[in-house]
């Protein structure tokens, strides 16, 4: 089993606000994947990092969103089939 991809998901306050710090410091954004509720930042080929509203984060998990004296990630990986996942 070989992974292809990354994905590192973090709860945030401001999509736009979210996705104008990454782009000004010089990273890109996977617009195909990126939304009103979600800004997926290319860090590498491989490794991205999902900033998703913490509504929307929510959906992903029964935990609470982190009110700033804890810390909370989602990561997920990518596979090439879903029989790998399997």
């Amino acid at each position: 089993m070989k992974i292809n991809q990354i994905y590192v998901n973090l709860p945030v306050k401001d999509i736009q606000k979210t996705k104008e710090f990454w782009t000004n410091i010089g990273f890109s954004i996977n617009e195909q994947i990126t939304d009103e509720k979600a800004v997926c930042v290319m860090m590498s080929d491989n490794i991205q990092v999902m900033f998703l509203e913490e509504e929307f984060f929510q959906t992903f998990s029964e935990r609470p969103v982190p009110k700033g004296d804890t810390t909370q990630v989602l990561v997920a990986i990518g596979l090439d089939s879903r029989e790998e996942v399997d």
